[in-house]
């Protein structure tokens, strides 16, 4: 059997991983700027987190705040029911390619949708929560 080769460092997919996980914490919100966002106090961004209704990720900086749960100036639509359903140690690189990737199971005028669009379109949020539990073999 031949000797596979490795691809060069930077097409690796933990090269890739490391790149877009950084990009995320990068552009991720903080707690205040989630407050001011969603017009709330800093206790009730914690307690979010604490219920999973928010996704976030622990830096050096303190907790962030992916941007791929939030559109523009508000949460994505249904995202306090979808969140809570990702496991808890599900890498924000996946959450982010799952909302992205187009899903043969959500369809918006006879097209699949990502399940991002899906939510922002105002499809039901308790698909895309059982999308997440396939997704993750959670029954």
């Amino acid at each position: 059997m031949p000797a596979v080769e490795m691809p060069p460092p930077q097409e690796r997919a933990s090269t890739l991983t490391l790149h877009t996980l950084t990009r995320i914490v990068a552009d991720a919100y903080d707690t205040g700027t989630v407050a001011r966002i969603l017009d709330a106090e800093e206790s009730h961004i914690r307690k979010r987190v604490a219920q999973r209704t928010l996704l976030s990720v622990a830096t050096s900086e303190g907790i962030k705040f992916p941007r791929f749960q939030f559109e523009k100036d508000h949460v994505l639509p249904g995202w306090e029911i979808v969140a809570p359903r990702f496991p808890t140690d599900a890498h924000p690189v996946a959450i982010e390619s799952f909302l992205a990737r187009i899903s043969e199971d959500l369809e918006i005028g006879n097209q699949p949708v990502s399940p991002r669009a899906w939510l922002l379109s105002g499809g039901s949020p308790e698909t895309v929560a059982e999308l997440v539990d396939d997704a993750y073999q959670i029954a």
